[in-house]
């Protein structure tokens, strides 16, 4: 009959449908979750997954350092801090720090370790900006010394 006749007639016929509607783009997170998926990498993506990234200490910090001899730095996390090397006058400045609170004791400091000198810490000067000029400018007599030691042996307030 005819259904044998239209059988026949589409038996040939291939079916092509193209949407009027373009299909809406993937986002950055499903491009890549389709980019994990892919047969080849499949092991790869399920142990990004589900593994946690191997603890960072301060140990691998400094073997993971590059250009660095024999210091090392506090890793990417802290900017390459650099290790310093602990002279005298280092030593007798990390000592005025920790016991700063018996200068000023209304106000609070957090503590220090005592036990130990910090490895890994920068020093510096204080650069003032053009606000500072008038407000908290020192007196001549109070001028910034070349160590916290000798400015506080300049103070007369805390020789007194």
């Amino acid at each position: 009959g005819a259904a044998a006749v239209a059988a026949r007639d589409l038996a040939g016929a291939e079916l092509h449908w193209e949407p009027a509607v373009p299909l809406p783009a993937a986002k950055a997170s499903q491009r890549a979750a389709l980019r994990l998926s892919e047969p080849g990498n499949k092991e790869a993506g399920l142990a990004k997954k589900l593994l946690a990234p191997p603890r960072l200490t301060a140990k691998t910090c400094v073997s993971q350092a590059s250009g660095s001899k024999g210091l090392g730095t506090a890793g990417k996390a802290w900017f390459d801090l650099p290790a310093q090397k602990i002279d005298a006058d280092t030593k007798r400045e990390l000592r005025l720090l920790r016991l700063r609170g018996a200068f000023d004791t209304k106000r609070f400091y957090k503590s220090f370790d005592n036990t130990k000198f910090p490895k890994y810490f920068a020093k510096g000067t204080v650069v003032e900006g053009p606000a500072d000029y008038y407000s908290g400018r020192l007196a001549a007599v109070q001028r910034r010394k070349a160590t916290l030691t000798e400015q506080l042996l300049a103070d007369a307030e805390l020789t007194a």
